[in-house]
């Protein structure tokens, strides 16, 4: 049973119907996985195109004249079940449970096959299926963990509040950050101005963020 946590509502993910139908309406490609045993997934272009900038481009048509079968894209280095689970992703926006190896995989092959960077990554939404289904210590808590460790920027909790994200996740970052994170370099902020910390302080700051 996955700890207790509380569960938040993110934000919904809806879109319009008209750009909805647009990206599975068009035609499809063929994606050939032949990492071991060869497996073809077939996709809409539309939607698959939409999220891998590397699929993109392998559509270019100065690209795709160039293969046997322009409609047809050779993925050797991917693993057909980690694809898979890519796949449910990209489709359905949720993963299969009871796999949190395949969960984490599935995030690693978002990144991989190019997943467009001014995106929100790892999305408020996955974050909370993945801690809302899993135990501590998985390895899909672990890669989201790293995923912010690393790589998180400011664009990344734009518009966001606390209560966005299962509180577990929030802990399991901020003692990330306290482990991982390089500190600040200079002269200590509380040590040298330690009069913004004042009244006067609060409210130059607010005006600095207006």
């Amino acid at each position: 049973m996955a700890e207790s946590a509380p569960k938040t509502t993110p934000p919904s993910s809806r879109v319009p119907c008209d750009k909805a139908i647009s990206s599975i309406n068009g035609p499809t490609i063929a994606l050939i996985i032949s990492s071991d045993d060869t497996t073809t997934f077939h996709a809409h272009e539309g939607l698959i195109c939409a999220s891998s900038l590397s699929l993109r481009n392998a559509m270019k048509p100065e690209r795709a004249e160039m293969r046997d079968d322009p409609r047809s894209v050779d993925m050797p280095e991917d693993d057909a079940d980690t694809f898979r689970t890519y796949m449910q992703w990209l489709y359905f926006k949720h993963l299969p449970v009871g796999n949190d190896e395949g969960h984490a995989e599935g995030y690693v092959q978002l990144e991989s096959i190019g997943e467009d960077k001014h995106r929100q990554y790892p999305t408020k939404a996955a974050v909370n299926i993945i801690y809302n289904g899993t135990l501590e210590g998985s390895p899909a808590r672990r890669l989201l963990v790293d995923f912010w460790t690393w790589v998180s920027q400011e664009s990344w909790t734009k518009n966001a509040t606390f209560d966005m994200y299962t509180a577990v996740f929030l802990f399991d970052v901020m003692r990330s950050l306290s482990i991982k994170r390089k500190h600040p370099q200079g002269e200590k902020p509380w040590l040298k101005s330690p009069e913004s910390y004042g009244k006067d302080g609060a409210k130059e700051e607010a005006n600095d963020t207006e």
